[in-house]
């Protein structure tokens, strides 16, 4: 019987995580039309809040890529055991689920491409990363690492990855509620089905970020932040803040310069941290 070994299977999802996160980003008014094709006559079903979640799920995705690699790589050294990985592997469960939940809670805008977006990765990533986190806990050579984390950070970096976490964890609660646009000061902007939807794409992604905070923390606690995976991670954690920025900025809806410059200083903060840290 034919079995694709796990880290071949966590190095397609990074690249399936990093095609899309550049289609949503680049291209993100063609993806909607084609996902939801405007009626014959009148307006598009989507607007400009709509792009702009778009991106931001998109972004969510540069993180989701860092993390996939990160599993390859323990994968294919036998590391799954640890900590680290079994917390990346519980956080991408959650993001499967997830997504799965957003598609199936609007069953109404279902299409060719929607399922071609979302369920096969989906189901992939699921089954992959519940597998290989069973598995890792029934080792009886290899006893897995308990994922538990000390109540508090015990460096000043740590205590700055704890605060970012808390904020992925906030951004990615609030994409649930139901006035969630009143965030972004764009109140005026009515929401229908296709933007619930989008927002409800952003939250998985958002609570993987929150978990990928807490490991770095985890590691600058013990001095590890120079290992690979945990640049992989900031590295990963940088290109969503960027990418956030870049589609706040690009959305042209009035966003205020705060709020624009806070993705920038935690993207700047993560990226010297990746390149910066040592082993």
């Amino acid at each position: 019987m034919l079995r694709i070994p796990p880290s071949m299977i966590f190095n397609a999802l990074a690249i399936l995580s990093a095609a899309l996160s550049a289609l949503s980003l680049a291209v993100p008014e063609a993806l909607l039309s084609a996902a939801f094709p405007p009626p014959a006559v009148g307006d598009p079903a989507w607007g400009a809040l709509e792009v702009l979640y778009l991106r931001v799920a998109g972004a969510t995705l540069v993180l989701s890529s860092a993390a996939e690699l990160c599993l390859k790589d323990s994968a294919a050294n036998g590391r799954l055991q640890s900590a680290t990985y079994r917390r990346l592997m519980l956080g991408s469960i959650l993001k499967a689920l997830g997504y799965l939940a957003a598609f199936l809670s609007l069953p109404s805008l279902w299409s060719p491409l929607l399922l071609l977006l979302y369920l096969p990765a989906c189901l992939l990533s699921l089954l992959v990363n519940s597998g290989t986190l069973w598995a890792s806990g029934k080792n009886p050579q290899k006893p897995a690492a308990s994922m538990a984390l000390s109540p508090l950070p015990s460096s000043p970096i740590g205590w700055f990855y704890t605060i970012l976490a808390a904020g992925f964890l906030a951004a990615s609660l609030t994409c649930y509620l139901p006035e969630a646009a009143a965030a972004m000061s764009v109140t005026s902007l009515s929401k229908g089905p296709i933007m619930a939807l989008l927002e409800r794409t952003c939250a998985p992604g958002l609570l993987l970020a929150s978990l990928a905070c807490l490991n770095i923390r985890d590691a600058a606690d013990r001095s590890r932040m120079g290992a690979s995976t945990f640049k992989k991670l900031n590295l990963g954690l940088s290109g969503l803040a960027f990418a956030s920025g870049f589609s706040l900025w690009a959305s042209n809806l009035l966003i205020s310069n705060s709020v624009l410059l806070a993705p920038a200083g935690v993207g700047l903060v993560c990226l010297l941290f990746s390149l910066s840290a040592q082993k």
